[in-house]
């Protein structure tokens, strides 16, 4: 498995008090504000190997368009998929501009889902099949441990 480069920064389009992104309420810093803040970022990067990520919650809070254009305006694209958002493939982020695609909450729901499933096959006294697993070898090169 590829290893991930792990000097970035990290910025969202959110006011003060943040709130999860699936939740209502959410106030958002104009374009400005925000492309003011990555050319900052991007002016005092000191390498190239140092990665800068911006997200926007746009999609929720307002309509596609206002996404496109805050995530677009910092050519930093992130798409995260999962609560209240519907689905969008890859290959059609990609025509719409956007370089990478984060999907953490969907993958966090359904490893909770495979979690949930899991425990209650113990409680109910039923052996976890590999069938539904990966073997401690598989484990191992997944997660970057094998030689």
């Amino acid at each position: 498995m590829k290893h991930l480069v792990h000097r970035l920064c990290f910025f969202e389009d959110q006011q003060a008090p943040k709130r999860c992104g699936h939740l209502k309420g959410k106030q958002l810093v104009s374009v400005n504000a925000m492309v003011s803040k990555i050319r900052a970022a991007l002016a005092a990067r000191s390498e190239s190997e140092f990665f800068i990520i911006a997200r926007t919650d746009a999609i929720e809070a307002y309509i596609l368009d206002e996404a496109l254009r805050h995530g677009t305006s910092s050519r930093v694209n992130v798409f995260e998929d999962g609560g209240h958002i519907p689905w969008v493939s890859p290959n059609e982020l990609y025509k719409m501009g956007f370089s990478m695609i984060l999907y953490l909450t969907i993958i966090l729901f359904r490893v909770t889902y495979a979690i949930e499933q899991a425990i209650r096959d113990l409680i109910g006294g039923k052996q976890l099949s590999l069938k539904d697993s990966v073997n401690f070898q598989i484990y191992e090169d997944i997660v970057g441990l094998s030689p």
